[in-house]
């Protein structure tokens, strides 16, 4: 449905822009030339006679590959970030799957026996060198 609308609104566009040609074809017939003397004395530039139609058809044209090109360097910048990011998260996840069995290895391992366990300590009586207390 959205590309059906799309096309709808292109074709629209496209007829008006062939209508707005046809009403101003006669200003689009005058031509236009374009000079310059580069600021040096005796040097000066001017080109043949040009169609404003045909300045305004590469104006356009040069406007396209402007955006395509913006476009273009945006694409390859998204992609070029994706793939770095990609790449880090396969090492994060490796990361943790490497702290997660080290973390699983010390839970199963036993705690070392100490001179004040549990046993001694639940007792009552206090551990050797210490005074009890009144």
């Amino acid at each position: 449905m959205a590309s059906f609308v799309r096309k709808l609104i292109g074709a629209l566009v496209l007829c008006l822009a062939v209508l707005l040609a046809l009403e101003n074809a006669e200003e689009l017939k005058h031509s236009v030339r374009f000079t310059s003397d580069f600021f040096i004395p005796g040097w000066k530039f001017e080109t043949p006679p040009i169609p404003l139609f045909f300045v305004i058809l590469v104006a356009f044209v040069l406007g396209l590959l402007y955006s395509w090109l913006n476009g273009l360097i945006a694409i390859v910048a998204a992609k070029s970030e994706s793939f770095f990011l990609q790449k880090k998260i396969k090492t994060l996840e490796k990361e943790l799957v490497d702290e997660r069995s080290s973390s699983a290895r010390v839970a199963e391992e036993p705690a070392p026996e100490t001179a004040n366990s549990k046993s001694e300590v639940s007792s009552g009586e206090p551990p050797p060198g210490v005074e009890p207390s009144p």
